[in-house]
């Protein structure tokens, strides 16, 4: 059985259920937002529960779905988390004749229009991928024929599992902060963010080509480390940290947890905090970081901007200067 996260535009909620339902019927388990979410249930954190236990994502391609915000935010974290560590594989599928994002416009797809004949064509195709990638259960132990520790014959005994000793499980290295004239800045956001993240990564890659900064988030943990401790190392490490602010930051309680944990330190005079607007929300100004300057400076959330390019431009001109402050000015040729 695989866990799916059908990704898709409100407007297409018919055809939808009808590849959930297909799904259930071929033994898997679809995440589809109307079965899953709650009344007075937070909309963003469901999605990024959802987004975090899923071994597929379908992304159900359409003029709607182009137009949807939520729809891209989905599919672009998932994108990304799938070229990091390959968790989450991507199955695109087209409900109508729409050429796909650029950001898909490598992975095959399959097509599930115009009749029913094609939908159970394209139906067919998607769970043959299911199946065949879908993460394989831990073979069952063999049961014993007898009880433990009753002799198989006279000259010979089953032992006793219990007494075989466990092997030991070597403890993750510490993390270890960056060189002398590099500054390590903590990135904290939302899942539904990850493009958002990304492309703040992007703004920052001058400055982290020359060594002044190392860009630290949740996606470089490393493997077969507690993840929410690697991650606190990682913030209480950083000099700089970066909160990506929207309404599913504000919901999701693992950034509150990063939240709170970089406003102590920033109080402390051990870490800057700087929250960056990348999507509206007035809520922000009642949480810890209220009282803090926010980039961009205008207030206007990257998300907003004509040209968000200009945001991040600006946004990387004022890290640009806080670094400069930390380890003084780059030297012409250093």
């Amino acid at each position: 059985m695989a866990r799916v996260f059908l990704s898709h535009a409100s407007s297409d909620k018919p055809q939808v259920r009808r590849i959930a339902q297909a799904l259930r019927d071929a033994g898997h388990d679809p995440w589809l937002d109307e079965d899953q979410i709650d009344i007075g249930e937070s909309i963003p954190a469901a999605v990024e529960r959802g987004l975090r236990d899923t071994d597929f994502m379908i992304v159900c391609l359409s003029a709607a779905a182009a137009r949807s915000g939520w729809a891209s935010a989905e599919r672009e974290v998932t994108f990304m988390q799938q070229m990091a560590d390959r968790r989450t594989r991507i199955l695109p599928v087209r409900l109508e004749h729409v050429d796909p994002p650029v950001l898909l416009g490598h992975i095959l797809y399959v097509d599930l229009f115009p009749d029913d004949d094609a939908f159970r064509r394209g139906i067919a195709r998607l769970l043959r991928a299911l199946d065949k990638h879908a993460p394989k259960p831990a073979a069952p132990t063999a049961p014993l024929d007898r009880p433990v520790g009753t002799p198989a014959s006279p000259d010979k005994a089953v032992p006793l599992l219990a007494t075989a000793p466990l092997p030991a499980v070597p403890a993750a290295p510490a993390f270890e902060p960056s060189p002398p004239g590099t500054v390590d800045i903590f990135l904290s956001h939302a899942p539904p963010d990850g493009a958002f993240a990304a492309a703040l990564e992007t703004a920052l890659a001058v400055l982290q080509r020359q060594r002044r900064i190392r860009l630290l988030h949740s996606g470089k943990v490393g493997a077969g480390k507690p993840r929410q401790d690697e991650i606190l190392a990682q913030l209480d490490a950083s000099r700089i940290v970066l909160l990506l602010i929207s309404n599913a930051y504000l919901a999701s309680d693992a950034c509150e947890i990063e939240m709170r944990r970089a406003v102590e330190r920033h109080r402390s005079g051990r870490t800057r905090v700087i929250p960056v607007l990348v999507r509206a929300t007035d809520e922000w100004k009642q949480t810890p970081v209220g009282p803090l300057l926010a980039l961009p400076r205008n207030e206007i959330p990257v998300a907003h901007w004509a040209h968000p390019d200009e945001a991040w431009t600006e946004i990387t001109r004022e890290i640009r200067a806080i670094v400069d402050h930390l380890l003084g000015p780059l030297v012409p040729g250093g």
